[in-house]
């Protein structure tokens, strides 16, 4: 099934910053280096509170038969969730009862996390003379390769990008610099990571709408986009 549609600006302002604070909170749960039994410990913590329908958690070490050895890194598993976010105020007692305080990060964590493993199974985003094209079905978003595009080239296309921003609203241009910035640091890494590339292209998707009177600007915005897609394939 294909959608085509154009979009309202003052929603797509809206969605835009809604999708640039999830990709924030998601870049920062992904930095604070949270181990798979750490994810395994609040996955329990999370469905106690769910029976519970409470905030404040009280268990003992025993009753987690998901991570191996438990008894031996409760307190650092603890520490982890705190570091990222996910509980506040850890307790260890004698006899190895724990108590936490969920934060809505944690309460919040894998229900995110399906949808965004969702919408990156379900979503292409193809853009065309600022027409967004959704498409359902497939497991990577698509964006046109541009093989005549190299490393070196994306700082000027950045440059152009930025030096193009004077007829837009501020906050239009406030959320574009964010984006690319965004780009930049993630395609400077070693290994970029494909969920965050993923994540930046579903964001300059609408915003090249919005940059559709500006051919300088629209151009290069589409640029980046091709070459952020050739990491994606």
């Amino acid at each position: 099934m294909k959608v085509n549609f154009k979009v309202d600006k003052n929603a797509l302002r809206k969605v835009t910053k809604e999708i640039e604070k999830e990709i924030s909170r998601q870049i920062r749960i992904g930095e604070c280096g949270m181990s798979k039994d750490a994810e395994k410990l609040l996955r329990f913590i999370v469905d106690e509170a769910k029976k519970l329908n409470a905030h404040a958690i009280g268990f003992n070490i025993k009753e987690i038969k998901s991570i191996p050895n438990v008894s031996i890194g409760i307190n650092k598993l603890m520490n982890e969730l705190e570091d990222c976010g996910m509980i506040r105020s850890p307790i260890m007692t004698l006899g190895g009862n724990a108590r936490a305080y969920l934060t809505t990060d944690g309460i919040e964590y894998f229900e995110n996390k399906d949808n965004t493993n969702r919408m990156d199974k379900s979503i292409t985003v193809n853009v065309n003379g600022g027409q967004v094209n959704v498409a359902n079905g497939s497991a990577t978003i698509n964006a046109i390769q541009n093989n005549g595009i190299t490393a070196s080239d994306l700082d000027n296309i950045i440059k152009e990008i930025k030096d193009n921003l004077s007829g837009l609203k501020k906050e239009d241009a406030d959320t574009i610099i964010d984006t690319v910035d965004l780009v930049s640091e993630e395609l400077m890494k070693p290994e970029p990571k494909i969920s965050r590339l993923r994540n930046c292209i579903t964001l300059i998707a609408p915003i090249i709408t919005v940059a559709n009177g500006i051919p300088a600007l629209s151009a290069n915005l589409q640029k980046l986009m091709e070459y952020i897609g050739s990491y994606i394939h």
